[in-house]
Order: C-alpha cells, then sequence, then structure tokens
C-alpha cells in the first residue's frame, strides 16, 4: 500500500470528515498492537504475494483478495503465468506481471483462483500443476479461492486437510482426501481454502488479519467499502431454493464428473 505523507482522517458518520491530517506513521499507529508491532504491519522487508492466473479462470477470485491483499504495506503483488502474453480471463484480459521462472524464492500468500472449464485444463496441465508444488513450498501460507482448491488437490496439497470450496464442487474434495467443510473460508495448518468467487474477499480479509492483526484488516475493509447488502438472500443452494439449485446442480454435473475423474487419475 501506498500512503501518501498525510491522511485524512473520516469519523464514524460520512457527513463529519475533518480536514485534519496525520503522517502516515502516524496513521500505522493506529493498527499497533500487543500482538502486531509496527514491524509486523510495516515490515522492512518486502513480503511477496503470488498469484497464479491462467486462461479461463474467473477474474474475480484473483481480483477480490488482490483488492485487500494489495492495501498491506510493503507488499508486492505478483500474477504469475507461463509466458507474459496477455490472457482472457472470463472476459476480463488479464497482462501477467511475471512468468514461471520469476517465482520469488520467499512467498508471503500463495493464492489459485479457480474457474470452470479453465480451472479444468488448468488440472491437466503438468506445468501448472508443478509450478503450484513448487510454489507452495516456498509459501508461509498456501491458498486458494472457488475451485482453486481442486488444484491444490491435484498438486497434493489437500490431502488430510479440512477444506471448501465452490458449492457445486463439494462432492470432488473428498478425492483428494480433505474433508469438505460448508464455510465461507475453511484454515487447517498453512493451508486456507475459500468458497466460491466472492468469498475471496472474506478470506482475504481473515488472512490479513492473521498478517497484520484485526484493527488493521478493518482499515482494509473499510478502504474497499466491503459491506455487502445484496437484494436477496440466494447466495448458497439453500438461499436459492431447491428449483434453482437443483437446475444449477444439473448444468455443472458433467464439469463436475471430469475434475473428479481427474482427481481419480492423481498418485
Amino acid at each position: 500500500m501506498t500512503i501518501d505523507e498525510t491522511a485524512h482522517i473520516v469519523h464514524d458518520s460520512p457527513m463529519e470528515i475533518t480536514t485534519e491530517t496525520i503522517t502516515t506513521e502516524e496513521y500505522l499507529n493506529l493498527f499497533v498492537t500487543e500482538k502486531f508491532s509496527m514491524t509486523d504491519i510495516a515490515p522492512a522487508e518486502t513480503r511477496h504475494v503470488v498469484m497464479l492466473v491462467y486462461p479461463g479462470m474467473f477474474a474475480l477470485d484473483m481480483v477480490g483478495p488482490l483488492a485487500v491483499l494489495q492495501g498491506l504495506v510493503n507488499t508486492k503483488v505478483h500474477q504469475l503465468w507461463k509466458s507474459a502474453d496477455s490472457i482472457n480471463c472470463t472476459g476480463l484480459t488479464i497482462v501477467p506481471t511475471g512468468t514461471f521462472d520469476n517465482l520469488p524464492e520467499k512467498i508471503e500468500v500463495l493464492l489459485i483462483p479457480g474457474g470452470s472449464k479453465g480451472t479444468l485444463e488448468a488440472m491437466r496441465d503438468p506445468d501448472i500443476v508443478a509450478f503450484v508444488q513448487t510454489a507452495a513450498t516456498r509459501a508461509k501460507y498456501v491458498t486458494s479461492v472457488c475451485t482453486g482448491s481442486l488444484l491444490l488437490g491435484v498438486a497434493g496439497l489437500l490431502e488430510g486437510k479440512r477444506a471448501t470450496t465452490h458449492w457445486s464442487a463439494m462432492d470432488v474434495l473428498p478425492k483428494f482426501g480433505a474433508t469438505p467443510v460448508a464455510a465461507r473460508y475453511v484454515e487447517d495448518g498453512n493451508v486456507m481454502t475459500a468458497a466460491g468467487v466472492s468469498a475471496g474477499i472474506d478470506f482475504a480479509l481473515a488472512l490479513a488479519t492473521k498478517m497484520v492483526g484485526e484493527p488493521y484488516a478493518r482499515g482494509l475493509q473499510l478502504d474497499i467499502e466491503y459491506d455487502p447488502a445484496p437484494p436477496f438472500n440466494a447466495g448458497s443452494p439453500a438461499g436459492a431454493g431447491a428449483a434453482i439449485a437443483d437446475g444449477m446442480a444439473r448444468l455443472y454435473a458433467p464439469l463436475m464428473a471430469e475434475m473428479s475423474q481427474v482427481a481419480m487419475h492423481v498418485d
């Protein structure tokens, strides 16, 4: 995060915004706690967050956590792919910041986004699987959003772990030796998995809390104004209702069957 030398203080009421300013150091000191020092919040050594990007991934799986994690002080976010060529991610064109060869030696967070057919192809790609395996050995936190967890599974990183994924893919997780948990995000050791798409923001805020403390994570939430109020409660099969959930499950069934086949051939 880049902060100007002075920052405006915003009071509880949006109608009462003061013009009084504070320095960057004074602002960051607001988040120092007994558990998290200034060194934790603003480390001297650059933190590296590595996000795999690939054709056909669901862009919000990556962009949601990116919006949160790029707000960490002295943190460099990498979006890595096989080449530097731009890739199409469900309608959004992404230009990688580097290639697999640019993988940092020390990684704070490895994030694997999901998708549908693009993720299936990634699960079948030995170069991608090898990259995930290598990156995981260098990462403090190994994470995924949505069906990105299935890529972790193919890489052998979910064996014996509790994990979550998109609701339509929950039955695939046990095929990788994982215990499926219906939750927005699940933490087991250094592995954190998030449910479908939008859960990536929830997970990223929880991860930020582990990294820099709750006060700073609350600031990140305010900064992106993450205060969801959807027009209806249809973000889960139960909320959407049986007819919609059953229809969508049948729509996804062929894809899930193919993903399960990939899982059956994992060594």
